[in-house]
């Protein structure tokens, strides 16, 4: 309670007392108190994580990592959801990320991958694959690879509403190439996976969007899928291969021109 008084006192002694805790947490103690660790609330910090200046923010982003970290998975699903979801969707790449990673954390478990996957952040992390930050983008993806690691976050990820979740963002192109870098990667080391109607039809019709480069990167991404035997007998039987094959050696119009290179690398 002291330093969540402190920390509400006014913004500049506020401030203050957080760079002094961000300072302690560098140097491995908590100066000015004998309870170690300081139990920081995160609503005292809430203020100043949109501060414009950077070294607050970013002490306040510093401080509430250093206090989750210390703290088991599972208390990051059970007692900081409310942070967690106010991260999520922060004007703070730095927050945003912060949540991601902590997400990542409940990986470890099972039960927690279980419970992560029937969570409302299941959603908010498929709408993270379109952020507009690169590297928060790329956070949510590996946090859908970590998450299926084992069959029973696969399933998970399979579940008509989780999968749902993931279609609705394919909308934009960006999203779109990343959730399907995620069903490649599984699939290749699953092949079972190519058995769900959904999987198979986002796959199949990669390579067949009307963006050229989406469409190069979609025949690229099904050239590492045809890298292994079930991922090329795929392939073959849902007709993508006799659909490439007719356009390198039939009429082309100016977008099926410009995929030639691209197919022949894929035949490659």
């Amino acid at each position: 309670d002291s330093v969540a008084a402190l920390l509400a006192a006014s913004p500049d002694s506020g401030a203050d007392a957080l760079l002094s805790i961000d300072i302690g947490i560098a140097n491995n103690k908590w100066p000015g108190w004998n309870v170690e660790p300081v139990p920081v609330p995160p609503q005292a910090l809430a203020p100043y994580f949109s501060s414009e200046d950077p070294a607050i923010s970013g002490a306040a982003c510093r401080i509430m990592a250093a206090m989750m970290n210390s703290l088991p998975s599972a208390a990051i699903l059970h007692d900081f959801r409310p942070f967690i979801a106010l991260g999520l969707h922060h004007a703070s790449i730095t927050l945003r990320k912060l949540s991601l990673a902590q997400l990542a954390r409940c990986c470890e478990s099972v039960d927690l991958v279980i419970e992560l996957t029937h969570s409302t952040f299941f959603k908010e992390v498929a709408a993270a694959l379109g952020d507009e930050d690169t590297g928060v983008g790329m956070q949510a993806q590996q946090l859908f690879r970590l998450i299926a690691r084992s069959p029973e976050g696969r399933n998970a990820l399979l579940m008509a509403h989780n999968f749902a979740a993931l279609r609705d963002v394919c909308a934009r192109s960006v999203p779109r190439l990343r959730v399907l870098e995620l069903l490649v990667d599984l699939a290749c080391a699953d092949g079972s996976l190519l058995a769900n109607p959904e999987v198979a039809v986002m796959l199949r019709q990669a390579g067949s969007v009307q963006d050229v480069l989406e469409a190069v990167n979609g025949i690229a991404l099904l050239a590492t899928l045809a890298a292994v035997p079930h991922g090329l007998h795929f392939l073959r039987v849902a007709g993508v291969l006799a659909e490439f094959f007719g356009v390198l050696t039939g009429p082309r119009d100016g977008i099926e021109a410009m995929l030639v290179p691209g197919l022949y690398q894929f035949i490659g």
